[in-house]
């Protein structure tokens, strides 16, 4: 199981457990936290980009991949508010 099965599943699980009025709010609530969780680690952590920018070319099928998943996780929160996804 990939890492977007396991986000959609987990994802799921823990939307499944509000009232479907709340089910929305709370998704846009993970997408903000999710974008405001990100800029602060490349904030906090820029000697680890740096790395991670030297590494790349090794790390590039691996960190696609992971990358992917999130996107594709990322698009199906999206067409979970309601907004269309982008082609």
């Amino acid at each position: 199981m990939g890492i977007y099965q396991v986000l959609v599943t987990a994802y799921n699980q823990l939307i499944s457990a509000f009232p479907p009025v709340l089910q929305w709010l709370l998704t846009v609530a993970l997408l903000v936290g999710v974008a405001v969780l990100f800029v602060h680690l490349i904030r906090s952590s820029l000697v680890w980009v740096i790395l991670l920018v030297l590494l790349l070319p090794v790390l590039l099928p691996i960190v696609w991949g992971v990358f992917l998943g999130i996107w594709h996780f990322l698009l199906y929160l999206l067409v979970q508010v309601g907004l269309k996804a982008p082609a």
